[in-house]
């Protein structure tokens, strides 16, 4: 029989992690018999979290997400027992749940009445001529609990129902109506979950989305994706099949909707990698002529990432729509816009990450009205709700023009950053998934 972890954390004997992989094996561990389950906790340096997807015996685990470290053995560890879905949990939180609905009646009855001292409350079982009744006296009648709001002798003839100081005890809510979650975009952006969502992108997931209702889908959530085969064709026209495993999140829900010079009009989910997929220049030398619209980056550099997203959701699920990009500079400003189709992923700007303008150069043009326009001009809530996501440690592009030889990046450190156009760093893109 399997025993009880209890509230410590468990961290008898040792583990060995392999870097992108997630299992995890245990010397001197006793998982299964301790009663290690899904949806626990792992941690290395109680800073960086995985989920527990499968306990395979006492030394055996397999996590939800990749190993993110570096591969090593003999490695203390902490296992930390979720109880958020236990019964006892579940009716500890319900229990909570009701005495507080019933405190806010008694607090608003007391406020209502000015009654300070002898509160008493009555259950009389049933209904009883000639009882006298005083305020805030409860009765049992037919399965319903009623409030005296004013002190009375009763009749036969007068029940709790028909009376003007008899009010029902506590408040009902409608048979299927959950009050804390609607189902649409605006309460699904304002709430952030972080939870794994597997690794395929199921018919529910897409019925869901294509209903506008979101439902079991928030900011944050993820999809794990494993050794994700994939084709594309790179900057000199060879084929090239590579396997992606990596994190796809949530960053909006209907970010692009009715935008456009053509009106966008499908339900739909911003999605952004949660790591940088890989490096790659924004130019082969250090220019920024024809800005992001005229970059290698666009031209070819996003191929993978564009094979990536298609082989997962599926190409039908990735449609084209219209967004406004720079596509000229002038003394390194950039100087012109136009709308261009989005066919798949694109370099994210600095307005999406940081949620305002940095280091674009457009207010140091005096010469002209600066070429701002686009439907990109809001922080994803990703970024808005969890600031840490903005960066793990890694450097990547933004498409905002910096100057003559520069573009924009988030940098290593976490802060606004530029770089020469030849550098070969971080792409982390954002799509429109429907």
């Amino acid at each position: 029989m399997a025993n009880s972890v209890g509230l410590r954390w468990y961290s008898t004997g040792k583990i060995a992690l392999t870097a992108n992989s997630t299992a995890v094996t245990g010397t001197g561990t006793g998982w299964n018999d301790i009663g290690i389950k899904p949806g626990d906790i792992l941690t290395v340096d109680r800073s960086t979290f995985y989920e527990i997807a499968a306990v395979n015996s006492n030394t055996s685990i397999t996590l939800a997400q990749s190993f993110t470290g570096t591969t090593a053995s003999n490695l203390t560890y902490y296992i930390i027992r979720n109880f958020a879905a236990t019964t006892a949990a579940v009716l500890g939180a319900e229990v909570t749940r009701q005495n507080a609905i019933y405190q806010t009646w008694m607090d608003g009855r007391v406020t209502e009445i000015g009654l300070k001292n002898d509160l008493s409350l009555l259950n009389k079982g049933a209904w009883k001529s000639g009882q006298s009744y005083k305020e805030l006296d409860i009765v049992l009648y037919n399965s319903t609990l009623y409030a005296c709001t004013v002190a009375h002798t009763s009749s036969s003839s007068i029940l709790p129902t028909n009376v003007n100081y008899w009010c029902t005890f506590a408040p009902t809510v409608p048979a299927g109506v959950d009050c804390f979650n609607f189902n649409n975009d605006g309460v699904h952006n304002c709430m952030y979950r972080g939870k794994n969502l597997g690794s395929t992108f199921t018919a529910a997931q897409q019925n869901a989305i294509a209903a506008g209702t979101f439902e079991d889908l928030y900011i944050g959530d993820y999809w794990a994706v494993e050794n994700l085969s994939h084709t594309y064709e790179d900057a000199d026209g060879n084929s090239v099949t590579e396997t992606y495993s990596g994190m796809l999140a949530i960053a909006d829900f209907n970010y692009w909707l009715r935008c456009g010079d053509s009106d966008f009009t499908n339900f739909h989910i911003a999605v952004v990698p949660l790591r940088v997929m890989y490096n790659h220049c924004m130019n082969d030398t250090n220019i920024t002529t024809g800005a992001y619209a005229g970059s290698k980056m666009r031209a070819t550099g996003l191929n993978k990432a564009r094979a990536i997203f298609n082989a997962f959701f599926g190409s039908a699920h990735v449609p084209t729509h219209r967004i406004y990009i720079e596509n000229a500079v002038t003394n390194g400003v950039a100087s012109g816009g136009a709308w261009v189709n989005s066919t798949g992923p694109e370099i994210m700007d600095e307005r999406q990450v940081y949620g305002s303008l940095i280091f674009d150069a457009a207010s140091k043009n005096s010469a002209s009205i600066p070429s701002r326009y686009s439907v990109d001009h809001t922080q994803f809530n990703l970024f808005r709700h969890n600031k840490k996501l903005v960066t793990y440690r890694d450097y990547y592009w933004l498409r905002n023009v910096v100057s003559a030889a520069n573009f924009a990046l988030v940098n290593y450190y976490g802060h606004c950053y530029y770089a020469s156009a030849s550098n070969a760093l971080g792409v982390r893109p954002a799509a429109l998934i429907k």
